[in-house]
C-alpha cells in the first residue's frame, strides 16, 4: 500500500469517526421546545450550484499543472437541532488547462471532470434568514484529457503517417475548510453560496497513448495538491 493512499483511507476513515461521535447525540442533551419532541432533529435541504474551481497541481517529472474546472454541482446538507451539519456534493463538468497537452502543443484543452466531497461542522443562525456552516471537508476529483494528432515520421522504408492518440487522467484527494452561507429567500427556498479551500499530497496522473502504431503508459504522483472552490446557486428546504 502507498503513502499516499494510506493517507487517503486514514483522512476519510478520520472523517467517518468523526460523523458517528458528532452526529449521534443523546435527544436528551438536545433542548427541545414545548410539542417539538414529535419533530424531526434534522433539517434537510438539496440545491443545485455553480462552482467554477482552480486546481493546481505539481506533478513529479511533469512541473506544475493548472486546470480551471466549471462545473454543476448538486448538493445535499443537512443540519441537526443543536448545530451539528454535514454538507454532500456531486458534480460533473469540464477541466479547462494550457499545461495539460500533447508534445509541446500550446492550445487550450479541455477535459470531462467529476467531482465529489464531503464536509461536517456546526451552523450558526446570526439572524432568523441567515445560516453561516464552517466545515473540515475531503474532495475527491478526477479528470480525463484525450488528444488526437496526426504524426508522420520519415522510416528507412518511406514516410509512415498515423494518428498520435493519448490520454491523460489526474486524481486528486483533497482536504481542507469550507463556508457554507444560506439565505432564506422564501420558507423553503434559499440562496446558496460556499467556498471551499482543500490541500494535499495525494493523487496521480496516468497517461496512456499511441504513436506509429507502438504503445506506451507510465504515471506521475501529485505531490502538491491546491484548489479553491467557490459556489453559487439555490437550495430548497425538504
Amino acid at each position: 500500500m502507498t503513502k499516499n493512499l494510506k493517507k487517503m483511507i486514514f483522512s476519510c476513515a478520520a472523517i467517518l469517526i468523526g460523523a458517528l461521535c458528532f452526529g449521534d447525540e443523546p435527544l436528551s442533551e438536545v433542548p427541545l421546545s414545548e410539542g417539538a419532541a414529535s419533530e424531526s432533529l434534522w433539517t434537510h435541504s438539496v440545491g443545485v450550484v455553480l462552482s467554477p474551481a482552480y486546481h493546481s497541481m505539481k506533478v513529479r517529472d511533469e512541473g506544475c499543472k493548472n486546470v480551471f474546472v466549471p462545473r454543476v454541482s448538486a448538493v445535499y446538507y443537512a443540519e441537526k437541532q443543536g448545530g451539528f451539519c454535514i454538507d454532500g456534493t456531486l458534480s460533473a463538468g469540464v477541466a479547462l488547462s494550457k499545461d495539460v497537452k500533447l508534445e509541446s502543443e500550446d492550445q487550450l484543452a479541455s477535459a470531462f471532470s467529476l467531482g465529489a466531497s464531503l464536509g461536517l461542522g456546526y451552523a450558526f443562525h446570526p439572524t432568523e434568514k441567515l445560516t453561516l456552516s464552517p466545515l473540515a471537508s475531503v474532495s475527491l476529483d478526477w479528470s480525463h484529457f484525450k488528444f488526437t494528432k496526426e504524426f508522420s515520421a520519415k522510416l528507412s522504408t518511406g514516410t509512415a503517417t498515423d494518428d498520435w492518440t493519448q490520454t491523460d487522467d489526474f486524481l486528486t484527494f483533497g482536504i481542507g475548510a469550507e463556508l457554507i452561507s444560506a439565505y432564506k429567500c422564501t420558507e423553503r427556498m434559499s440562496l446558496f453560496s460556499a467556498c471551499a479551500v482543500r490541500f494535499f499530497d495525494a493523487g496521480n496522473q496516468w497517461r496512456a497513448g499511441t504513436n506509429l502504431g507502438h504503445d506506451y503508459d507510465d504515471s506521475f504522483e501529485i505531490r502538491g495538491n491546491f484548489s479553491v472552490v467557490p459556489s453559487l446557486g439555490l437550495s430548497w428546504i425538504l
